[in-house]
């Protein structure tokens, strides 16, 4: 039951999504069908539990038909209807946020069954778009030239010849934008594909032009053309640092002008662009990264409400690396709760403990790191690495040699790892005994060391390790 289509397809949405979904499928609008309201009820409740139990076909039947047969047939009729419905409440869900796109199809709606009644009503609000629309990306300019082509529609012959040629002037201009802003961000992406793909073969045609002819129209300089040019330019001169202070430049003018499902590409630009840069030794840019994600992690919980547990271990690993101690601290309380429930005690115990690592605070780091459920194997393994800095830090050296054994030994018995990854990890296990172990005084050991861990780049908290090496020196 669990890899049925609908149930996989509902256990991607959050419990407010699926919440909602349920008052969907329980509009008689949209379903009269009892059976799939109580199916779609057993899913999200199977959903919430520890899936511990057995959740079968026929157990889900014996609860909505008690007193008939089991029918493979008739069920996996009531999976596909139920799967429509969740596919209709999803369309629902873009609809009910497109502002825009609702007020073109009320027109066009108007229109058709012509009902003069309404037609100045609707005048008066597409007149008014321009004023009462915060956003201003391609999609504003793309439904302004819808809008105004249907108002066009609606104005008597002499309003028309009146106006004809602002009317002209207007729709041409609002086509220009979204055209090239479009152009600029799809060119930007086959970019990014092109690095993924060195195979790929995408011609954006007109591309140079279109960047010719916008660097000498200023009159076409509008948000969404401004940032998707300059980011195809940071995507493509990665080298010219002039570029991403232009890219700053324009995110903090034109972001406001973006709805946070936009924002959080745009944001992604420069945060990729700073942690290549970073990558490469470049550590002034460690801030730069910081600051993005602030607006990103923003914009994604605006978006969403909700925040991935990876984002808010990056974000929280950025800024301790930046020293930002207590903004750390009240982002896991003000952030914490966006996390699925899931994965939520993990990710807050985790960056507590690291958080707590940072600052010297060893006690509390062991105290912290004994609230991780240790099943997820990402909070295994890095909860062990922090236990390793601690136990050195605080020259605890008896439970750090117990704790690189039992390490190693889970390493070796996890079949989920596959060689190739266990090598860092092993690396890392044999450099830290070597430190606890060295000889006082052997400062030949000691060089040694330094030499074979220096020379080795596929060892885990190589910078650690050298940085531990280096205060012996």
């Amino acid at each position: 039951m669990r890899e049925t289509k609908v149930y996989l397809v509902l256990e991607k949405l959050s419990n407010r999504e699926r919440g909602r979904c349920l008052k969907f499928v329980q509009s008689p609008y949209f379903n009269k069908n009892q059976e799939l309201i109580d199916l779609f009820q057993l899913i999200h409740k199977d959903l919430n539990s520890s899936r511990t139990k057995a959740f079968t076909k026929e157990k889900v039947w014996k609860k909505i038909q008690a007193n008939t047969p089991y029918d493979d047939v008739r069920f996996r009729k009531y999976l596909s209807d139920l799967l429509k419905l969740v596919e209709q409440f999803l369309a629902q869900e873009q609809f009910e946020k497109d502002e825009y796109q609702k007020s073109i199809y009320e027109l066009e709606a108007v229109l058709d069954k012509k009902i003069d009644r309404l037609y100045s009503g609707m005048r008066r609000f597409v007149r008014k778009i321009p004023e009462n629309t915060t956003y201003r990306n391609s999609k504003y300019y793309y439904y302004l030239l819808e809008a105004s082509k249907l108002l066009h529609d609606l104005e008597t012959e002499v309003e028309q010849k009146k106006k004809i040629s602002t009317n002209f002037t207007q729709l041409s201009k609002a086509l220009d934008i979204y055209y090239f802003s479009e152009k600029l961000r799809l060119d930007y992406d086959a970019t990014i594909w092109k690095r993924i793909d060195g195979n790929l073969n995408a011609n954006i045609y007109f591309i140079d032009q279109i960047n010719d002819f916008i660097e000498k129209t200023p009159d076409l300089y509008y948000p969404p053309v401004r940032i998707y040019q300059t980011i195809n330019q940071l995507s493509k001169y990665p080298d010219n640092d002039q570029y991403y202070y232009k890219y700053k430049e324009q995110l903090d003018d034109n972001i406001h002008f973006f709805p946070p499902y936009e924002a959080i590409p745009i944001y992604s630009a420069g945060i990729n662009h700073c942690i290549r840069k970073i990558n490469t030794g470049n550590s002034d840019y460690l801030n730069e990264l910081f600051s993005l994600y602030v607006g990103y992690v923003r914009a994604t919980v605006d978006y969403s409400g909700e925040l991935s547990q990876w984002t808010f271990n990056n974000v929280i690993t950025v800024a301790l690396r930046s020293g930002k101690f207590k903004w750390v601290n009240e982002f896991i309380k003000e952030y914490g709760s966006f996390i699925d429930e899931r994965y939520r005690d993990n990710a807050v115990s985790y960056n507590l403990a690291n958080l707590h690592f940072y600052q010297k605070d060893y006690d509390k780091v062991i105290e912290t790191l004994r609230n991780i459920e240790y099943e997820d194997i990402f909070y295994n393994i890095n909860s062990r690495f922090i236990l390793i800095k601690t136990y050195y830090e605080s020259d605890q050296f008896d439970p750090l040699i117990y704790l690189l054994e039992s390490f190693r030994v889970y390493i070796n018995r996890n079949k989920n790892l596959p060689d190739s990854r266990k090598i860092p990890f092993k690396n890392l296990i044999r450099f830290t005994k070597r430190l606890v172990n060295l000889p006082p005084n052997s400062d030949k050991s000691l060089l040694k060391l330094k030499e074979e861990v220096l020379n080795n780049n596929n060892t885990t908290l190589r910078s650690w390790l050298l940085e531990k090496i280096e205060e012996l020196e």
